[in-house]
């Protein structure tokens, strides 16, 4: 049998120390946690920086006090003035929901991964094209997908009403 210090000596010189053993075990996993928590940081605190070509941020604006009669309320509930919003179209270019005052609007909140979207995408696009010509107007509003993501559904569904896409989600939480 070998004396404790061939023991020792044997070992790989990073499991020698006590300090060595902590290291490994307790320090490199935070540090490796740290750097993603802070990469994870980064990337969602820079933002996107997707504008308007006016340089007004996407996402809910206020609606024009112009727009707003007199005591009416303006938020996301039945009887309410609809929260403004302005967005990106998939097919470029930019719209508000204010540009559709006067026209009744559907807004349909929906992503390429929702089953029941998938289901339900072929009777809004049924309707707008029956009830297009009297000035129906429904709004496809992506969730926080990306341009690549949503041409080749809009196309695959004939969706040929707009289709804006919701990046960060705000108008969706909006609307709840």
């Amino acid at each position: 049998m070998t004396d404790s210090s061939e023991t020792i000596e044997a070992r790989p010189p990073w499991t020698r120390s006590p300090q060595a053993r902590f290291a490994r075990r307790v320090l490199y996993p935070l540090a490796v946690i740290a750097t993603i928590v802070v990469a994870i940081w980064y990337i969602d605190g820079r933002g996107d920086d997707a504008r308007s070509t006016t340089g007004e941020e996407y996402g809910v604006r206020s609606l024009p006090a112009a727009l707003v009669p007199a005591g009416a309320e303006v938020e996301a509930k039945v009887g309410a003035l609809a929260p403004d919003f302005l967005l990106e179209l998939a097919a470029g270019g930019e719209t508000r929901l204010s540009a559709y005052r006067g026209q009744p609007v559907v807004l349909n909140f929906w992503a390429t991964w929702c089953k029941p979207c998938r289901q339900e995408m072929p009777q809004f696009v049924q309707a707008y094209d029956k009830y297009k010509d009297d000035g129906l107007v429904i709004i496809g509003l992506n969730m926080q997908e990306g341009r690549s993501v949503i041409q080749p559904f809009a196309e695959e569904y004939g969706m040929d009403f707009p289709v804006l896409i919701d990046r960060d989600g705000e108008v969706g939480d909006e609307y709840r």
